[in-house]
């Protein structure tokens, strides 16, 4: 999924995108369970987190590029090559 905190709206087509694909297949065989792995780059409790947990979506007052959450994330840099833990 596209990293980028300002576009959560387009985060989330992102994501419907293969979650209906998913639906999909699992109806092809009698409901079955279909696992998703990815990195989604949300936050958890945020909008984008709920509707791929939940499938429940609640936009109303939230600014489009705050779905996905990540504005309020933490980031850290990466630490160097040659970082020892003591």
């Amino acid at each position: 999924m596209l990293f980028n905190p300002k576009r959560g709206d387009f985060k989330l087509g992102q994501v419907r995108t293969p979650l209906d694909k998913a639906q999909t297949v699992s109806k092809l065989w009698d409901d079955a369970p279909v696992v998703l792995c990815g990195d989604f780059n949300c936050t958890l409790k945020s909008h984008l987190y709920n509707f791929i947990s939940d499938w429940k979506l609640d936009l109303s007052g939230l600014a489009r590029d705050k779905a996905s959450g990540q504005g309020s994330g933490e980031f850290r840099p990466p630490r160097p090559k040659n970082y020892m833990m003591r």
